[in-house]
C-alpha cells in the first residue's frame, strides 16, 4: 500500500489537474476580445500557443477520465503522449513568439526574421527527442533511458531564449525612453504604460523561469523535489499573461504611436530627432511671419 500524499503533493497535483481551466479561459478571452484569428505570421504565434494548449488539455483530461475503463499501456499512454506532442507545438509557438517580440521591439524583425524560425526549429527538435525517449508503447511502456537528457537540454535552452529575449526588449524600451528625455520631449503616457507592461510580462515569463527550470532539472535526479515542481502551473499563467499583454499592446492608437517612436529611433540618434523638432519650429515661425507680413500689406492697400 502506497504512503499517503503530503499536503504539498496534494496541492501540487490539484493545481496541475485544474490549471487547464485557465487555458480554456484564455481562449474565451481571445474570442471575446475578437483576437482569435490566426495566420502564418509570427505575430499570431501567441494565439496558436493558446489553441494548442487547450487541445493538449482536452487529450490529457480524456486520459485521466478513463483510468478505470482503458488500460494504462498502451491506450492511456497514447492519449498522454498525444497531449505532450501537442504541448510541444504549443511551446514551439511560445518561444517563437518571444523571439519574434524581441526582434520586433529591437528593430531587427525584417533583417533577422529567420531567427524566429530557428528558435522554433531547435525547440521542436529537443522536445520531440524527449518524446521519443520518454514514450514507448510496448514492454510496459517504459522510457528508453533512465535520464532524459534532451529534456534537461531543453530546459536550459528555454532559459537562454528567455534571457536573450528579455534583454533585447528591455534594452530597446529603455533606449526609447532615454532618447525622448534627451531631446526634452515629454514621455508619452501610453508608451510608458506599454514599457511597464512589457517589463512586468518579461520578468514573469522570462526571468521568473530561473527557479522553475532549476527545480525541473533537479527533479530528474532528486525525486523528493517533484512535489515542489509547479512548472506547468506557472507556464499556464505566463501564457495567459502573454495573451492578454499582446492584446493590450496592439491597439490601433498604440500601434501608430509606437510606429512613430520606432521611426524616430531607426532614423538615427537623438540629434536627428532634435534637428527635426528645430526644423518644424522654424517652418512654423516662417509661416507666422509670412501671414503677419501679408496682413500688414493688405492693411496698407
Amino acid at each position: 500500500m502506497s504512503a499517503p500524499l503530503s499536503s504539498v503533493e496534494q496541492f501540487s497535483n490539484g493545481m496541475t489537474n485544474y490549471v487547464g481551466l485557465v487555458t480554456f479561459g484564455t481562449v474565451i478571452v481571445m474570442v471575446t476580445n475578437g483576437t482569435w484569428r490566426v495566420s502564418l505570421k509570427p505575430a499570431t504565434l501567441v494565439r496558436w500557443m493558446a489553441y494548442f494548449d487547450a487541445l493538449s488539455f482536452v487529450l490529457l483530461f480524456a486520459a485521466n477520465a478513463n483510468t478505470d475503463t482503458i488500460p494504462t499501456c498502451p491506450h492511456r499512454k497514447i492519449l498522454v503522449g498525444g497531449s505532450d506532442f501537442i504541448s510541444s507545438l504549443k511551446d514551439t509557438a511560445k518561444y517563437g513568439y518571444l523571439a519574434y517580440k524581441a526582434l520586433a521591439i529591437s528593430g531587427h524583425a525584417k533583417k533577422f526574421y529567420y531567427v524566429t524560425y530557428i528558435v522554433m526549429g531547435i525547440n521542436a527538435i529537443l522536445y520531440w527527442s524527449y518524446l521519443i525517449i520518454n514514450y514507448t508503447f510496448t514492454d510496459g511502456c517504459k522510457p528508453r533511458l533512465s535520464y532524459n537528457y534532451p529534456l534537461i537540454i531543453m530546459f536550459f535552452y528555454w532559459n537562454v531564449v528567455e534571457f536573450v529575449s528579455a534583454g533585447l526588449m528591455l534594452h530597446k524600451l529603455y533606449k526609447v525612453k532615454f532618447g525622448l528625455e534627451v531631446v526634452g520631449a515629454a514621455l508619452d503616457s501610453e508608451l510608458d504604460a506599454i514599457r511597464k507592461k512589457e517589463r512586468l510580462r518579461l520578468l514573469l515569463a522570462c526571468l521568473g523561469m530561473i527557479p522553475i527550470t532549476v527545480i525541473q532539472t533537479a527533479c530528474q535526479w532528486i525525486p523528493a523535489l517533484r512535489p515542489y515542481n509547479f512548472s506547468r502551473t506557472y507556464f499556464i499563467y505566463c501564457q495567459l499573461w502573454l495573451v492578454v499583454g499582446s492584446q493590450q499592446t496592439t491597439t490601433p492608437a498604440g500601434s501608430e504611436r509606437r510606429s512613430e517612436y520606432s521611426h524616430v529611433q531607426s532614423n538615427g540618434t537623438t540629434g536627428t530627432r532634435k534637428e527635426s523638432l528645430i526644423g518644424q519650429s522654424q517652418t512654423r515661425s516662417q509661416k507666422d511671419q509670412a501671414t503677419s507680413f501679408n496682413g500688414k500689406r493688405f492693411s496698407f492697400n
